[in-house]
């Protein structure tokens, strides 16, 4: 989960709606202001996933770390023992 590329990552608005934007006769800065927003909804959208792959990042790095101490502490028993 942490590793694999998301299918939801958004880079920037859709070269489509730019065009379709321009075929509707919009205006410079109403283009502007609606690429804009789009730009701000995909950062939202992106830090929600980067969130959940975050957590599981913790999650694993602390089940990796509870590994390795469980792992010591039996070398450490079967060598006093």
């Amino acid at each position: 989960m942490i590793l694999l590329p998301t299918r939801q990552w958004l880079h920037g608005p859709s070269a489509r709606i730019i065009m379709e934007m321009w075929a509707a006769g919009a205006t410079r800065e109403e283009a502007l202001a609606a690429l804009t927003d789009a730009m701000v909804d995909a950062q939202l959208k992106n830090t929600k996933e980067l969130g959940v792959r975050s957590r599981a990042y913790r999650v694993a790095v602390l089940l990796l770390l509870a590994q390795v101490l469980v792992l010591v502490a039996a070398i450490t028993q079967s060598s006093v023992a």
